[in-house]
């Protein structure tokens, strides 16, 4: 993957608010906890910081929503 991937955000329905969720996998230095959807498992491939929520588009039961608990890399997701 590059760091050139393109991200479609999901306008917020509130002026100002946060983006709900932004689409692809990408690497940044995040600050904070964000929503992030697409296809696959986040394990081992997404970067984020403790808190971070991941939608699976592909998911079935139990696999579909994520939430990155431990570590500082890309591994530490944990499926919901």
């Amino acid at each position: 993957m590059t760091s050139e991937m393109k991200v479609a955000k999901i306008a917020s329905p509130i002026e100002g608010e946060p983006v709900i969720c932004e689409r692809g996998i990408r690497n940044h230095n995040l600050t904070g906890p964000v929503w992030v959807c697409g296809l696959g498992s986040p394990e081992g491939v997404l970067v984020a910081p403790i808190g971070s929520m991941y939608s699976r588009t592909d998911g079935a039961a139990n696999t579909s929503f994520y939430v990155k608990e431990t570590g500082t890399g890309n591994t530490g997701w944990s499926p919901k």
